[in-house]
């Protein structure tokens, strides 16, 4: 590594890669390959090369491509003009993607082989969500990052950020898939990986704004979710966070005994709290004893 980094990086090379054609492109596919369409997600979901991602080239590719492509995966880009490849290869070598393997421009029409349609998905509004059919084989994702989240989300809604979904997608229920982010441009990366793996999608591409507007649920207390900087104290229980003594399940049989002194998460035979640390420290739930308790923060702020 170390004569690696002395001698610096290859030249750049920004010469237009290889074209390829609809032959080559059916193969790349096939092979496993990423073949990433640049255009815009409404020309996307109006029709694309079936098992093709779309990462808009006017949207922030250098941040979700390099973000997400398995390091050393041959990528092929589709443009619709050589000036929109251009600009695309310019930001990827800024991250450290020096060379597509291939690419092509024009339309769908172009990348397939004759006798193959293209592939389209449908667009939506949160308003649209908010009127399809009671009791449809609905799932509604959201992509959207932790802390997005944390501050609202639809209730019922599945959670995936964008940037994971590639390697948990059998973690999304089955149905017709309803996915959304906060405006619409990482609905539409989600929303061409789910439909290359074969998936019913629809892409609300709309404000998260508008969500509360169209009469979508809030999330419920039985929906509840830790926010990412609750996750540590999290870890004592799959439903709850820790608690402050006062605030820990009394049981009903005999009060429990209070021991300033305690430094651990005890249970009785029967399941229930032995001793309670001092009002003072945090401890764990006691259906919970083998996980370690978290420090009490010195903020100035109570837990």
């Amino acid at each position: 590594m170390g004569p690696a980094n002395a001698a610096g990086p290859a030249p750049v090379d920004l010469g237009a890669p290889p074209l390829t054609d609809a032959a080559d492109i059916a193969e790349r596919l096939a092979a496993g390959e990423w073949v990433v369409d640049l255009r815009n997600r409404i020309a996307f979901a109006d029709g694309h090369v079936a098992g093709s991602f779309n990462f808009e080239a006017d949207g922030k590719i250098a941040t979700y491509l390099a973000w997400m492509i398995p390091r050393g995966k041959p990528l092929t880009l589709l443009a619709d003009s050589p000036a929109q490849l251009a600009a695309a290869q310019r930001e990827l070598v800024r991250v450290g993607i020096d060379r597509p393997a291939a690419a092509a421009t024009g339309t769908p029409r172009d990348w397939l082989a004759d006798g193959h349609a293209p592939r389209s998905f449908p667009r939506a509004t949160f308003a649209d969500l908010a009127a399809r059919a009671s009791g449809s084989e609905a799932v509604v994702l959201d992509v959207r990052r932790n802390s997005e989240r944390a501050k609202g989300w639809i209730a019922g809604s599945v959670h995936i950020p964008v940037h994971d979904l590639h390697r948990r997608p059998a973690e999304v229920p089955p149905g017709t898939v309803w996915v959304h982010c906060a405006g619409g441009m990482r609905a539409g990366i989600a929303a061409s990986l789910l439909d290359a793996a074969g998936r019913d999608v629809v892409a609300v591409d709309d404000s998260f704004d508008a969500a509360s507007r169209a009469g979508l649920p809030p999330p419920t207390a039985a929906d509840h979710h830790p926010s990412p900087k609750n996750w540590k104290e999290a870890r004592c229980s799959s439903s709850v966070a820790a608690h402050p003594a006062s605030r820990l399940p009394r049981p009903a049989s005999a009060p429990p005994t209070v021991t300033p002194s305690s430094s651990t998460c005890a249970s009785s035979p029967s399941g229930t709290p032995d001793t309670l640390p001092a009002p003072s420290t945090p401890r764990c739930p006691a259906s919970s004893p083998a996980l370690p308790c978290p420090r009490p923060r010195r903020t100035g702020r109570s837990w």
